[in-house]
């Protein structure tokens, strides 16, 4: 596929400056960033100037997702959940999970470790085979879901039935409410789903290792542990 269109927006350095390590996952809400440590024992909080441990797990974490309310881990037991303040830590499914994404309502979605079966954790639980094994997982606010396998992104609707895919090297990748957003060497892209696959935008050049979504704001860490933040626009 060709980048039919090359733009460079102006991106904005986070108040914190390097952080001292290039964490193995990110999680962004209003006004918090979490990000999973070096060693994947340890959360850290970041507000403002101040970065806090927050969580410590006695067995190393696979993966971390948050809202709002509650943060989402998880490690060789399942899926633990607790509190913004670390308190209520409990298991919320047992099992060997690879990857943990919740959307804008609430709705968590588990990717086994496998990779070829996919859990819908809502009122009640539903279980979905995926026709393809993946290792990431990432959800929109609109319910839509990013699977990610090597070189190739695909996008399914709730229940994970195909829908488009990327192919390409990347190393992370988000869905926001402006569509998909690809971390590569290059920098970062933006692909319009509504228009897919002709209208891609270039919205940072810099060597990025980590990108998470919060409404219309991209956030994103690069190889020197630094974070900032976009706000691509049509």
């Amino acid at each position: 596929m060709s980048l039919a269109i090359l733009l460079l927006l102006a991106f904005v350095p986070l108040e914190k400056g390097t952080i001292p390590f290039i964490p193995k996952d990110m999680a962004v809400t209003e006004g918090h960033i979490y990000l999973l440590g070096e060693r994947g024992l340890e959360i850290y909080e970041l507000l403002g100037d101040s970065l806090q441990v927050i969580y410590s797990s006695e067995s190393p974490l696979r993966a971390i997702d948050a809202d709002p309310i509650f943060l989402y881990l998880l490690d060789r037991e399942g899926l633990k959940v607790i509190t913004r303040g670390a308190e209520g830590a409990g298991v919320l499914k047992g099992g060997r999970f690879r990857d943990v994404t919740v959307s804008g309502l609430g709705i968590v979605y588990l990717l086994r470790w496998e990779g070829d079966r996919l859990y819908v954790l809502d009122i009640g639980e539903e279980e979905f085979t995926l026709s393809s094994p993946a290792q990431r997982l990432e959800c929109s606010p609109a319910g839509f879901l990013g699977l990610g396998r090597e070189k190739e992104i695909e996008i399914t609707d709730s229940r994970g039935i195909p829908l488009e895919k990327f192919t390409g090297d990347y190393r992370d990748f988000a869905l926001g409410p402006g569509g998909l957003y690809v971390a590569n060497e290059e920098g970062i892209l933006r692909i319009d789903l509504e228009s897919w696959p002709s209208s891609y935008r270039m919205i940072s050049d810099s060597a990025i290792q980590l990108i998470d979504c919060n409404g219309d704001t991209v956030y994103y860490m690069n190889a020197r542990g630094e974070l900032y933040l976009t706000f691509p626009t049509n």
